[in-house]
């Protein structure tokens, strides 16, 4: 998992819990009440840590590289999604997606802009910069 700078406690949590994990895991002794105590503790963390972000730190949460981009949200709510390609004069912009889905069995008409997950994706999306075919689509 990737945490940002100011996630630091978060980290050393986890990687304490994931030590207690493959511990127990090994010798099948039963750690679970230092899990649950060290579970607490990332809660009571995360809570602290959230609720009192700077705005760079907002800017931070919000460019986080792990952060999911619509395809992900698209996968996650809708069901049958058709996509809609093209903008039936000559060329395809890959920077905004559409398209039609279900949402609790009603129809719906899906946008948005991709960003992509690695360098060869934020290229075929042209790095989420549209072009007039966008517009026609």
């Amino acid at each position: 998992m990737f945490y940002l700078d100011f996630e630091e406690k978060l980290e050393k949590l986890e990687n304490e819990k994931k030590s207690l994990q493959k511990t127990s895991k090994e010798t099948g002794i039963d750690i679970s009440s230092k899990i649950l105590s060290i579970e607490k503790k990332e809660t009571i963390e995360l809570e602290k840590i959230y609720s009192n972000l700077s705005p760079w730190q907002i800017v931070k949460i919000a460019r986080h590289p792990q952060r999911p981009k619509t395809k992900d949200y698209i996968k996650k709510i809708f069901k049958n999604f058709t996509s809609l390609c093209g903008d039936r004069l000559y060329s395809e912009d890959n920077a905004v997606i559409s398209g039609m889905a279900f949402l609790d069995q009603n129809p719906v008409l899906v946008l948005g802009t991709e960003k992509g997950h690695d360098m060869n994706s934020r290229i075929k999306h042209n790095f989420v910069r549209a072009k007039p075919a966008v517009y026609r689509k």
